[in-house]
């Protein structure tokens, strides 16, 4: 058995999430400066060298938002076991503040201003005593970990599923206002992390020494414990190494999309809005947009029907149907959100009128008129699930702002599910396709998530 002389200072729970959080955070901010590159939040963010050099890359939203997801949900996990280590062992009662902080804090700020001074002129410079497990200074630095870590992960889940969390949603206020607070919490973590680091190693060896192996003083478990760290750091590394190359588990997509069909629920309302709270929408065709041209000779072809046969509609035949309208939020992949004001027949009604095959679970949406960015056709196609074509706020608009849609917002017929991210939401409809099986998406094929459910 190990010789020692004091207290263990750290259960084993509270290390090993201690360890993980440290490459989680650096992915999570690498990864999150390459989402936030797309649309950032103030102005037009930062230059391409900060983006190279300090995140996964710029143009690779796809692949930050996998990553970005992949190491959430083992944040999320370390958190839960450091929560669940600092229980089991106690050390909660350590990061209560004491009576007398305030000055204890002075002198730890006095302290730490000058101890590397002072080393370095190699002059002594005595530690304040300290009786507590922790300075003041330390403490509420480490009680403030757990809870800006709620904010992040609060904040991500507000953005990331505003429909489904709404109450989160509505707690930073709007799905703006949760990417500002998620913005600012990354940059909480990193304040925190680079003078922490410091300061341990200001603190002396036996800070370090304390959350690898538990103890402050030496034991006959070092030399294990810091190898399995070192082993542990070398992987890390790898693995940075290996994601910014464009490589990473694609499996998390698709347990992030398990996750948003868990989630999901045919009766919850979207959050509406009054029309005094529309905001502009912009274009965001992919491509060029279409010439009106096709609006002349455009249909409606509807297939996989009930009856075997297929039928084309004009939309003269869409405009009979009751005309309802909404204010929702539309939110962009990119992170960019617009409130419009939409108007047109709800999916539901149309699958009434018309109904598909009994076996069918989804519907592929093309437009055989969306052209690429060089002008050449490009058809666009989105898969939906029918419980979501269902839901009472899936509209086929035929209106935004109160007028026949134009062109560049999808005319004559586009489909609004809030439900959904932007992507899902194809303009100029010209084909439904209903299927048993899950039908082709364009942006499912180029990485991104195949469900796309807010």
């Amino acid at each position: 058995m190990p010789e020692v002389t004091e207290a263990k200072k750290h259960h084993a729970l509270v290390r090993i999430a201690h360890w993980l959080m440290l490459p989680l955070l650096i992915g999570l901010i690498m990864s999150g400066l390459s989402i936030y590159w797309a649309s950032p939040v103030y102005g037009r963010g930062f230059s391409p060298s900060f983006y190279d050099r300090y995140s996964f890359g710029r143009q690779i939203l796809a692949l930050g938002l996998g990553l970005h997801w992949f190491f959430a949900y083992f944040f999320m996990l370390s958190g839960v076991l450091y929560l669940i280590g600092l229980i089991a062992g106690g050390g909660w009662r350590a990061l209560m503040p004491r009576r007398g902080d305030f000055s204890q804090s002075l002198a730890m700020v006095r302290y730490y201003s000058g101890v590397i001074p002072m080393r370095l002129r190699r002059k002594p410079w005595p530690h304040p005593e300290i009786e507590a497990k922790y300075n003041a200074l330390q403490r509420a630095a480490y009680a403030s970990i757990p809870l800006f870590g709620l904010i992040a992960v609060a904040s991500g889940w507000a953005m990331h599923k505003p429909v489904q969390f709404w109450w989160l949603e509505r707690l930073f206020g709007s799905y703006d206002g949760a990417r500002i607070v998620h913005f600012w919490t990354m940059w909480f973590f990193v304040a925190f992390a680079i003078p922490h680091v410091i300061l341990v190693i200001a603190d002396g060896w036996a800070t370090m020494r304390s959350m690898v192996t538990g103890w402050s003083v030496r034991t006959n478990h070092d030399r294990r414990d810091f190898i399995l760290l070192g082993v542990a750091a070398i992987a890390s590394f790898a693995g940075f190494r290996f994601f910014k190359r464009g490589h990473y588990p694609r499996g998390v997509l698709s347990f992030d999309d398990f996750v948003a069909e868990a989630l999901y629920s045919p009766t919850r309302s979207v959050r509406t809005y009054s029309k005094h709270d529309v905001t502009p929408l912009r274009n965001n065709y992919e491509g060029k947009t279409p010439g009106p041209e096709y609006l002349g000779t455009w249909t409606l072809t509807l297939s996989g029907l009930a009856s075997g046969s297929d039928v084309v509609l004009r939309i003269e035949d869409i405009l009979r149907f009751a005309h309802h309208e909404q204010v929702t939020r539309l939110v962009c992949v990119e992170g960019w959100s617009a409130i419009a004001w939409w108007g047109g027949l709800r999916f539901d009604e149309l699958l009434r009128a018309y109904p598909p095959a009994p076996d069918a679970r989804w519907a592929a949406l093309e437009s055989a008129v969306n052209l690429d960015w060089r002008g050449g056709s490009d058809p666009y196609y989105v898969s939906i699930d029918l419980d979501t074509a269902r839901h009472a706020q899936t509209l086929l608009a035929t209106h935004h702002n109160g007028a026949p849609l134009t062109v560049a917002h999808g005319a004559p017929l586009r489909l609004v599910a809030p439900m959904k991210l932007g992507l899902k939401n194809i303009k100029a409809v010209t084909r439904i396709v209903y299927t048993r099986d899950e039908p082709r998406d364009y942006w499912g094929e180029r990485g991104y998530s195949r469900y796309d459910g807010l």
